[in-house]
């Protein structure tokens, strides 16, 4: 049996849910992650019970419940990295009272870069977000080639551009774009906007993996506005979860109030959540090496302590071995992997760091030149839809001293890690059948929470390559 530990609402620890080691996942052939794990889903009205006024802050904020919930709370940890994130990166609620950034400039930037990621799913949600926050229509319908359009300002094109190149695989950001979005807003405005495409590499990578379902409203919403510029559902279903909507409409102030009375019920949870955990530097680095063991030292250029306090939080909970039930090991070769494909050498080398200094590394039975062909392997194209090809890979990495869970962890993050995401049956049924439903959304959450460091590390080095002398 695998034990996850559950939250009662707000995520304090609670009572334990038991998977058995013989669900049996989705039996008609599923064709997303999201189908193979339907079967072990947390049902809404337990989703309610635990965590009513984060699901009433999402209806407010997006219409809709999202239906990746259920999914996310297999293993609850994601569900908290999930919950954490967006409001802090967005630092909700200031900007819908005005404060800092205007509101529809994060959703635009949380559109553009789902587009730029492509996420259809999320490109659906920062569309329906962007609008509910005053983001012309026309503009959104236009974003996609913004270039060819006189519908847009010099601060607009700025977030496009930057919120673009920060956000495609492999990367397309150029200085210039770094220096444009600098020009047209203060630092403080610059930093806010871009932590947006930064939060959405965790979003973007998660909801394209899972082939998360699309909400019906959200479809019905957004569909007229950038179908036309090419967007579709593709990989993401649509699905009418049951849960209530909300009807389209503009901020106001009729909303704000509405939001104010369950606002105090929301904050209580992500005070439960990051309860104990700092906020100014060097203490994350302290706290987070003492727990983890390394300082995530990208984490010291972060102005906001909200987002800093965020990001540690995140680690820590993903990284905590009471949780995990792959093993820090696995979850570091995951994190070389995502380095390696995505040509980052500092989260590669953080990764590796991570797992020289793993307790449980040993038991991989990993070496030197097995860790350097498995960096190999991530950046090598792979015919990841034909079972021969799959079965070379498989000895090859066997070969290399690893399990069949590290193998299957290997090849599902180097298919993960593509944009879009990229697991196709053959992976899917040969290796994703080798972790179990909470260990499988484990690793995607893992999986994107590296690829959100990715952003991080990225655009502020590049930055502060920009500013040196």
């Amino acid at each position: 049996m695998v034990l996850t530990a559950a939250r009662p609402r707000f995520g304090v620890p609670g009572a334990v849910v038991w998977y058995p080691e013989s669900l049996q996942l989705h039996g008609t052939s599923p064709t997303s992650i999201a189908q193979y794990l339907e079967p072990a889903a947390v049902p809404y009205g337990v989703l309610h019970e635990r965590y009513g006024a984060v699901l009433e802050m999402q209806q407010r904020m997006l219409g809709v419940i999202p239906n990746c919930n259920p999914l996310l709370e297999i293993w609850p940890v994601s569900f908290r990295t999930y919950g954490i994130l967006v409001p802090n990166f967005l630092n909700m609620p200031l900007p819908l009272f005005g404060v800092g950034v205007p509101a529809r400039y994060l959703g635009f930037a949380m559109y553009t870069s789902s587009r730029a990621a492509r996420c259809m799913y999320c490109s659906a949600h920062g569309c329906a977000f962007a609008m509910r926050r005053g983001m012309a229509p026309s503009k959104l319908a236009a974003a996609i080639d913004a270039e060819s359009s006189d519908l847009f300002d010099d601060k607009e094109l700025a977030i496009i551009r930057a919120s673009r190149g920060l956000s495609s695989v492999p990367l397309s950001l150029r200085d210039d774009d770094i220096v444009a979005i600098q020009r047209s807003f203060s630092a403080a405005h610059v930093e806010w906007i871009m932590l947006v495409p930064i939060m959405m590499g965790y979003l973007n990578k998660c909801m394209d993996a899972l082939g998360m379902e699309l909400e019906q409203a959200v479809f019905d919403e957004v569909e007229h506005v950038i179908a036309p510029s090419g967007w579709e559902p593709g990989r993401h279903a649509l699905k009418d979860n049951g849960q209530p909507t909300r009807p389209f409409a503009v901020d106001s102030l009729w909303q704000h109030a509405g939001l104010l009375r369950v606002l105090p019920w929301a904050l209580a949870a992500d005070l439960s959540w990051t309860k104990g955990v700092p906020s100014s530097w060097p203490q994350v680095g302290d706290f987070l090496e003492q727990r983890v063991g390394s300082r995530f030292p990208i984490l010291e250029r972060v102005s906001p302590g909200r987002v800093r306090k965020a990001l540690a939080t995140i680690i820590r909970d993903n990284l905590a071995p009471e949780s995990s039930i792959l093993g820090a090991a696995r979850k570091h070769l995951a994190g070389l992997v995502c380095g390696a494909f995505l040509d980052n050498g500092e989260l590669a080398a953080l990764a590796r760091a991570l797992l020289d200094a793993s307790t449980d590394g040993a038991r991989l039975g990993l070496h030197e030149a097995g860790l350097e062909d498995i960096a190999r392997l991530a950046r090598e194209p792979l015919a990841l839809e034909d079972a021969v090809a799959l079965e070379q890979a498989t000895r090859r990495l066997r070969a290399n001293g690893l399990d069949d869970v590290a193998t299957s962890v290997v090849l599902l993050t180097r298919g993960l890690s593509e944009s879009p995401a990229r697991v196709p049956p053959a992976l899917l049924s040969s290796h994703g059948a080798q972790l179990q439903p909470a260990a499988l959304v484990e690793l995607i959450t893992w999986v994107s929470v590296c690829h959100l460091l990715h952003r991080l590390i990225t655009w502020y080095r590049r930055v502060d390559a920009l500013a040196a002398p």
